[in-house]
This record gives C-alpha cells, structure tokens and sequence, in this order.
C-alpha cells in the first residue's frame, strides 16, 4: 500500500465540509422534488464530487483506507440508484437517507483520522539552506509533524527590474533531505500549518526575486503562521533595509540570532509601523498609550531571540569535521608539489571570501584588489586559496555594475582553468568553514561571524593596497598621536 504524505487539520476540514455540503444537497433536492430537475445528471454530480474526495484522501493518506472504500461504495448505490432514475425520475426519502448514512460513515472515519502540524520549507537559493535546515532537522524528527521542503524557482533582474532567467537550485539541497518540485505542492490548496522562509524581500530586491506565487504577502493568505528566518548573521547592529525588508512585517514570528538583533528588530518594527501614530501625537499632544502597549506586546510575541540555523551548522561540522574533497586535495597537491598520497595537513588553506557589499562599493578597486590577491597566491607553496565568492555575485554585477562583468569573469576564468586555488561556488558553504585555517577577505558579510565561532584567525583585506608592499612599507609605523617624556617618545599607534 503506498503511504500517503499525512493530513493537517486545514486539510481534514475541508474534507468534512465537502461531506456536509453533499448531505445538505441530498436534503435541498429531496425537498424541492419536481418532474422538471434532472436527477440522474445531479446524482453525477455527486458522484463526481465524491470521486474527488476519494482522490484527495488517497493522496494524503494512501490507497485503500476505510473513507476511501466508503466512498467508493457511495458511487456505487449513485450509479444504482441514477439507472433506476433514469425510469422513474423519482428521488425517494430512502434513496436520500441511504446516501445520508454512508456519508456519515465517511465522515466518522475521516474525523477519526490523526492529524499532524504541516510544516513546509521554501528554500530559494541552495547555499542558503542552512539558514533552514536545523530547524527542518527538529520538525522532520518530531512525529507530530509533518514537513514538505520544497525549493522554489527565483528570477535575476535587468537594471530595468525585469525578470530575465529563472533558476531552480532543488537539485543541489543535500541529497538527505527529501524535497519536493513546487509543480507538485499547490500552497493555496494544502494551507499548511506553518510556513518558513528565508527571503523576505518579494518584488523589492534589485538583483533577484522568488517567483511572484511566494512572495510573503502571498504566502501569508494559505497559513496560520508565516515564519522568517534570516538567512545572514550579523555583528551588534541590524542595518535598516533589512530590518524593513518587507517580508518582516507580513511574518507571524521573526526568529532572530541574538537578543541584541531581537532587539534592534523591535526598534525598527515600532518605529516604522508607529510612525503615522507619532506624527498624530505631535498634533494632539496627547500620548495614546494603549496603543504603544499593544505594539510592544505584537513585538514580544513576533520576534523570538532563538539562534540561527547558520550557527548550528558550523557547531555542527566544528563537531564533525569533513574530509578534504578528492578535487582540493588534487589541486593542493599539485600547487604543493606533493605526491597525492603524502600528508597534506600542514599546508594552510585560506578561505578568500568576496562579498557583495564591497564590490558594489568599490568597483574598479575591488576588481584590482581581487586580482592582486589571486596573483600573490599563485606560487605559493604553503598557503592554498580557497576562494568563495557570494553566490549572487554575478547576477549583482549584471544587473547593478555591468562595466566589471567582463573583468570579474576573466578572472574567475583564469583562477578555475589555471587551478592555482580552490574555486568553491557550491552550495556547501560549511564544508569551506570547517576545513579553512584562516578567513580573508571582506569584513562586510555575514560569513564573518559563521567563521568567528570556530575561533580560527580573521584578517580583513583592505581595498587600498593592491600591490606587495616594499621594504619601507613592511617596516614602516602609523601613528596618530605621540608624548615625548624626556627619554622617551611614546606613540599612540594608529588602527590598522
């Protein structure tokens, strides 16, 4: 018998409303009997009717269920009773109490059925998935859930805000976690119980958007709680386009990484949705305190101080560290000069990470930096680069810088066909984490903190120097303040 994909509570309603709606139309045609209504046509109706619940119970509980096989007998005195009705066009009171019973039948079994909490998963981008996956983790083993993880198609943008390519990344989720194609699973249909994103951002990101159908004010209609999850991690301060992105304000619960981010959220929360309300304060003078409770208690009750997902990862792989992929250690070896079958352990692998923020910032200066970088790696012997870039770089530059395209993409060119470092684009963000001895790289991502809690050492490069410094500059001092105290000069050494 297959097993079918278990019902929620949204699910076994409309089951039972269906069954009510037919027994009432057993009544209204029973009791509006008249030589002018085609009976036979009605009861094919039903029949039809019935044809799809039974569809619908298999598809959620597997074949050959007790409601199923009621049903099925339903259909079978319908047709019985239709061939008689096609004789004597007469709905009789026991042809109408027989069919009330078997439903009722129908519907004690349906009632007696257990539900489970529906939980489904829209992951967008693959790499972005650990921003979920903990918390997938806890629900797939809870057995009074049931999850659906289903990745969901996302568009790049022109200049113009077009969509231009759609990009579905289901097959590159990690292969232990089932998944399933967005054509199969209809939101506005299952309305499941919760729902977990992590990309509020709907039409108002310039450079991507999920496909309009998840948009979080769409989602939002077909669940009893929308759930965002960031899929950044920040330091002690929560920028404002993504405290006011505007999947945050149509979510039921925001969870958040700390209590310091919790907090900035709320902040901006209240600032934003209370501002019509200060501006009226301003005029009246008068404070409405009701209304400024009621807003910290949504506040209390949206916004939960419960970790990250990203930080359980790396705990995760700090706990289970992963084995050099054969393709690294190919390409350490031979930069190193080593036979594939010598100890590779004491060669340093850096992780370089190139993040959005800083290409956009810079330009043409982060291009040249990006180079230099790639060039002072490529004969060294005892340091092998792992280069990561963000996964939506390209389509950033396309669609917000598209005079570097040409130069960002040679470069990705020559490093990947000259194998003089490690071009890690997977969706396997941790993998590099976990294997990497030091990060460098843009102090600007959120890659950052993941990398701080394995406490391995961080460098941060910096956009002014493009070129190896000299002799004069490797022994050379920067200070901003200095204290002469008759024998000695006292520098007040500057920051670096």
């Amino acid at each position: 018998m297959r097993k079918g994909v278990e019902m929620n509570q949204y699910q076994k309603d409309q089951l039972i409303t269906t069954l009510e709606q037919l027994r009432h139309c057993h009544e209204s045609y029973h009791s509006q009997r008249s030589a002018d209504i085609d009976y036979y046509q009605i009861l094919s109706s039903w029949q039809q009717a019935a044809i799809g619940l039974g569809t619908r119970i298999e598809m959620l509980e597997g074949e050959n269920t007790l409601p199923v096989r009621i049903l099925e007998e339903y259909c079978e005195v319908l047709y019985q009773y239709s061939l008689k009705i096609q004789e004597t066009n007469e709905y009789t009171t026991q042809m109408k109490e027989h069919m009330n019973d078997i439903l009722l039948k129908a519907e004690k079994e349906i009632l007696n059925i257990e539900t489970k909490i529906e939980i489904v998963f829209l992951p967008y981008n693959a790499s972005m998935w650990d921003s979920l996956e903990s918390i997938w983790k806890a629900a797939y083993s809870d057995l009074e859930c049931s999850c659906r993880v289903i990745p969901i198609p996302y568009f790049d943008k022109d200049s113009e805000g077009n969509f231009i390519s759609m990009h579905y990344e289901g097959d590159d989720i990690p292969k232990y976690v089932p998944i399933i194609h967005y054509d199969e699973y209809d939101i506005t249909e299952n309305k499941p119980d919760v729902i977990y994103i992590h990309n509020p951002y709907d039409n108002y990101n310039f450079v991507t958007s999920v496909h309009p159908s998840y948009y979080s004010s769409e989602l939002k209609k077909h669940t009893k709680l929308l759930v965002y999850v960031p899929y950044f991690i920040l330091g002690d301060t929560l920028p404002s386009h993504l405290a006011e992105a505007i999947g945050v304000f149509h979510a039921d619960r925001v969870i958040t990484q700390s209590e310091s981010i919790n907090t900035a959220y709320k902040k901006s929360y209240i600032e934003v949705l209370g501002g019509e309300e200060k501006e009226k304060e301003k005029k009246s003078g008068i404070v409405n305190q009701r209304y400024w409770d009621t807003l910290d208690k949504i506040t209390e009750d949206k916004f939960l101080p419960l970790g990250s997902p990203k930080i359980d990862k790396v705990i995760y792989h700090i706990q289970h560290r992963p084995d050099v992929p054969k393709e690294w250690s190919d390409i350490i070896c031979k930069r190193t000069k080593r036979h594939p079958k010598e100890d590779i352990s004491d060669i340093k692998l850096i992780l370089y990470n190139t993040a959005i923020t800083d290409l956009l910032t810079y330009k043409n200066v982060a291009i040249n930096k990006l180079k230099s970088v790639l060039n002072e790696f490529k004969d060294r012997t005892d340091a092998i680069l792992i280069w990561r870039p963000h996964p939506l770089n390209v389509n950033t530059i396309k669609s917000m810088t598209p005079h570097l395209l040409e130069k960002y993409l040679n470069l990705v060119e020559e490093f990947c066909q000259e194998k003089y470092g490690i071009y890690d684009d997977s969706a396997d963000l941790h993998r590099a984490i976990a294997l990497a001895d030091a990060y460098y790289g843009d102090a600007h991502s959120s890659l950052v903190e993941l990398f701080g809690v394995t406490g391995k050492p961080i460098m941060f490069q910096n956009m002014d120097i493009t070129d190896y410094p000299s002799v004069e500059e490797m022994y050379s001092i920067g200070f901003e303040d200095f204290v002469e105290d008759g024998d000695f000069i006292w520098l007040d050494r500057k920051s670096t």
